[in-house]
């Protein structure tokens, strides 16, 4: 697969944490096949203001992460569970 014709897939993280196990599979995914997806790790889940409300809301922010689900393919979200089920923002995103 050439790549003009690979997915692209848009990774993000659910947890803040820099080694966090959710990052470190991402990262390890992204190295199985990389002729047949390139990923961009979205790295400004913090500047979101559902992820953290105690931080001046910037829509630039906001903007910049629909810039990139739109140029994406798919999405690949690996969140840490909370009390055995998804976290409440994924649930209510």
């Amino acid at each position: 697969m050439s790549d003009s014709t690979a997915l692209h897939i848009l990774a993000i993280s659910g947890s803040l944490r820099s080694q966090s196990a959710n990052s470190l599979l991402l990262k390890a995914l992204s190295e199985m096949e990389p002729q047949l997806a390139t990923f961009t790790f979205y790295e400004g889940l913090e500047d979101l203001p559902p992820f953290n409300p105690d931080k001046p809301q910037d829509i630039l922010s906001v903007l910049h992460f629909r810039k990139l689900l739109s140029q994406s393919d798919a999405v690949i979200i690996s969140t840490p569970e909370y009390a055995f089920g998804v976290p409440g923002v994924l649930k209510n995103a």
